[in-house]
């Protein structure tokens, strides 16, 4: 009888934590930045911990402010990540420029974006992208330094009578359980 019991908790806590959301941290590996001011793309693999997810694709629309070799702004934009998410940018994708003390320029390519994760759930996330050009300027082709995203699965959230019916559940199933356990006691 404890064996049905400690199922039936498992099962209930499993269909409770579906309404969790949850957060997923991965990176670029290698891909080369390609474009200008009609818009940037880059092609990459997505990795996490856990190892290859599938290639990432990151493409911009149009440069709206600025110019590619000392940054502005790039008119949102698409990301998605091979059977694994797809999404646009929810607004402009900034293109930024840093020079640092040794004279090497670093640029930092970074926005939101929604879309969907697996099984069409809705997702929201962050992109930085970083290239180091060395001391040139970016000439429409350069390899990735390093890129994060943060993915956020946006789960539905349970009502409170949602939950209040679990527990009734629960609390009657137990309280059946033990009934039926104490007259099998009784009988033997």
């Amino acid at each position: 009888m404890k064996k049905y019991l400690a199922v039936l908790l498992v099962a209930m806590a499993m269909s409770l934590a579906a309404f969790a959301n949850s957060t997923v941290d991965f990176s670029s590996q290698g891909g080369t930045l390609t474009g200008g001011s009609a818009g940037l793309t880059l092609n990459s693999d997505a990795v996490t911990t856990g190892g290859i997810l599938g290639t990432v694709q990151v493409t911009t629309g149009t440069l709206s402010t600025g110019n590619v070799q000392m940054g502005g702004t790039f008119t949102g934009g698409t990301l998605s990540i091979a059977g694994v998410f797809s999404g646009a940018f929810t607004g402009p994708v900034q293109w930024a420029l840093m020079t640092l003390a040794n004279g090497t320029h670093q640029y930092s390519l970074f926005g939101d974006f929604s879309g969907t994760w697996y099984g069409n759930n809705p997702a929201t996330g962050v992109m930085q992208l970083n290239i180091n050009t060395g001391k040139g300027f970016f000439n429409g082709y350069t390899t990735l330094s390093g890129g994060s995203y943060t993915i956020s699965t946006t789960g539905v959230a349970a009502e409170p009578a949602t939950l209040l019916l679990y527990g009734t559940g629960l609390v009657a199933v137990c309280w059946s359980a033990k009934r039926r356990y104490s007259k099998n006691q009784k009988e033997q």
